[in-house]
């Protein structure tokens, strides 16, 4: 029972890594701008918080309010733009420390 949950758990990461759009909008727009594409990346964040504000709005004038979970899957995503840029910004300079500090010890030998 507990092997059958992680199998669909799997799956539908698996599902959601390739399918999703924000996932998809990502990967495109790191194979167009390869470098220094976190900080674009991060601004895309701007529109996801204006919809999800915008429903909010819809809401509290009378909309359904099923569309606060679409404003959620909205906030995700503007949460994932955002920390995009930072976090890939960070692992390129661990990155490039880590192979100065290895061609620094290779060299002092």
């Amino acid at each position: 029972m507990l092997r059958l949950g992680f199998i669909v758990a799997l799956w539908l990461h698996t599902l959601l890594h390739r399918y999703a759009p924000s996932n998809r909008l990502i990967r495109r727009l790191q194979r167009q701008h390869p470098r220094n594409a976190e900080w674009r990346i991060s601004l895309y964040a701007v529109p996801f918080f204006g919809a999800a504000c915008l429903l909010w709005v819809l809401i509290d004038a009378g909309a359904p309010t099923w569309l606060y979970a679409v404003a959620g899957i909205l906030i995700w995503d503007a949460g994932k733009f955002l920390t995009y840029g930072p976090a890939t910004f960070l692992r390129r300079r661990l990155t490039r420390a880590r192979d100065a500090l290895r061609t620094r010890s290779t060299v002092q030998r």
